[in-house]
């Protein structure tokens, strides 16, 4: 973003957010909704063009409800330090330490070798046992960027054209199905649980999440993988590559090890 955009957003998000407060206020809306709806403006606004970071925008609430007098300081500062959003940090710390420990190459490489990995299909249904497990413990965005070098770096010797589209949309959709496996495998499981234990007052621990959550992928991955991997050619890879991070890999898919 050019310098001269910068400047004009720093300002934008406040004075779009005061237009919104005036309209909304001057059609009988509630000062509340009114505030509310005007520093989601904002946020979105600072968001979006960056005229500062993103930590900082998301500070914006703790200061604005508190002095608009939505909300008390002590009300935003517990949703800030809310238990799922925590867990939901604990999970993007957990997705940083696999990045940096090249554990989820090493998880990709080894579901490959234990589906044998000798024909299209193998490497297909190695993938997406890979990805859903990743993706039960780390966002789905955070998983899909995560094996999606490593897929390309197979593709680029792998002599089928026909496992590309497959083995990149597998990717993707076993992030999704993952995810649903555990509470901190996607952020809408986390908003759902807060949502459901506020409105029936019952809540959902870990286990019983997962108690409905891993028969779903369990079900639902073998399923993607049979319709994804429909016609592909059974032929064996006879090539090394290297996988990721630049270090050479021993061809995964004929059974070889590092």
């Amino acid at each position: 973003m050019t310098l001269t955009l910068r400047r004009f957003a720093l300002p934008a998000g406040p004075l779009l957010a005061l237009a919104i407060y005036l309209l909304l206020g001057f059609r009988g809306a509630e000062h509340a909704l009114a505030v509310t709806v005007g520093l989601t403006a904002w946020c979105a606004t600072w968001w979006i063009l960056e005229p500062v970071k993103g930590p900082v925008t998301a500070l914006l609430p703790l200061a604005v409800l508190p002095l608009m007098g939505v909300l008390d300081a002590k009300q935003v500062a517990q949703s800030y330090g809310h238990e799922l959003i925590l867990l939901l940090g604990g999970g993007f710390m957990l997705s940083r330490a696999l990045e940096r420990s090249g554990a989820h190459r090493r998880l990709a490489l080894g579901m490959v070798r234990a589906f044998g990995g000798g024909s299209g299909r193998s490497l297909l249904y190695g993938f997406i046992a890979a990805t859903g497990v990743v993706s039960m413990w780390i966002s789905n965005t955070a998983t899909t960027l995560l094996m999606l070098p490593v897929a390309l770096a197979i593709l680029e010797s792998y002599p089928d054209k026909r496992l590309h589209a497959p083995l990149i949309l597998c990717i993707a959709y076993a992030a999704s199905v993952g995810g649903l496996g555990t509470p901190i495998g996607s952020p809408p499981n986390l908003v759902f649980m807060q949502v459901y234990a506020e409105t029936t007052g019952t809540r959902y621990g870990f286990i019983d999440w997962m108690m409905i959550g891993i028969p779903v992928v369990l079900l639902f991955l073998p399923l993607m993988g049979w319709w994804l991997g429909r016609g592909l050619a059974e032929r064996r890879r006879r090539c090394c590559r290297k996988a990721g991070s630049g270090r050479r890999v021993k061809n995964a898919c004929c059974g070889c090890s590092r």
